[in-house]
């Protein structure tokens, strides 16, 4: 009894390790599904369209050079702390006793490549507070800051512009830095065949239309000519063509026989070396159809 009771409890032991390791490769599993759901950036670095930025050099508390009247601080992946009232990753200050954030919190809201054949990623961010400007109305702040590849730049002294815009609650930068050259390149678009597959099929089709048609049109005009024989070269396309047709049939089909026979007198023949009196010469058959 001990013997089995020893047996159960190892079949136990067994039976609730694998219960663990599949609630361990479900729980992973889990995780790693929800970590690609977050998104693509992962601290700050970002994956747009198959290129990867690394932008932790730039990722700092740094002064917006380009304002007027008004100070600006941003950074560019955390959340940058000037004063109590403004954690966010920009805080303007147009006056001069408050800080205000003029990006969301929740910090970046979307990513894209730059336009124009620029080397670089356009960061976006959520709306900020209320702009403080008069013509504004009831508009909030709106960061947009484009990171654009400067291979020969220092990223340690290379700060970011604000663009001019004209719209005072649209702050748009551009910040040229090394660290908006992808450290991984996008893959090489494939240009497919569709692209010129069918309009050529298209092409083909009005011209074969052009042809048939105004080749009908004029016989029966000009010649008077009804049927088949309206057919622009009628001889070639109700003879000639069914002819060619028909020799390249038979002519296929006695090349398909010629090989065939050929390869069974070549498996036959190393067969009949194993055992000589198993095989006997490769059958040959004629075409039923006789060819004139």
């Amino acid at each position: 009894y001990l013997r089995v009771w020893r047996f159960s409890l190892s079949r136990r032991a067994i039976a609730m390790s694998k219960f663990d390791l599949a609630v361990t490769i479900a729980i992973t599993a889990a995780f790693l599904l929800f970590a690609d759901s977050v998104g693509a950036s992962s601290g700050c670095s970002f994956n747009v369209e198959g290129a990867t930025y690394d932008l932790s050099p730039i990722n700092r508390k740094v002064p917006l050079e380009g304002t007027q009247g008004t100070a600006i601080d941003i950074g560019v992946c955390s959340s940058i702390r000037t004063a109590d009232d403004c954690d966010a990753n920009c805080c303007i200050n147009s006056d001069p006793q408050v800080w205000e954030p003029c990006a969301s919190p929740q910090g970046i809201e979307s990513q894209e490549t730059l336009e124009g054949g620029s080397e670089g990623i356009k960061l976006i961010y959520g709306p900020g507070a209320k702009c403080k400007s008069k013509t504004a109305g009831n508009t909030n702040y709106r960061l947009t800051v484009s990171v654009i590849c400067d291979e020969g730049s220092n990223d340690q002294f290379t700060k970011p512009v604000k663009a001019a815009t004209g719209d005072e609650c649209s702050i748009d930068v551009e910040w040229r830095t090394k660290a908006g050259c992808a450290t991984i390149k996008p893959p090489p678009k494939k240009h497919s065949s569709a692209s010129w597959g069918w309009p050529f099929v298209g092409v083909f089709l009005g011209i074969a239309a052009l042809y048939f048609g105004g080749g009908v049109m004029l016989n029966k005009r000009r010649y008077g000519l009804d049927g088949l024989d309206a057919l622009p070269h009628s001889t070639f396309w109700v003879e000639t063509l069914p002819e060619l047709m028909r020799e390249g049939f038979y002519f296929s089909l006695d090349a398909a026989q010629a090989t065939y026979e050929s390869c069974f007198k070549c498996v036959s023949g190393r067969a009949m070396q194993q055992d000589p009196y198993a095989y006997s010469q490769a059958p040959t058959f004629e075409s039923e159809v006789d060819v004139e």
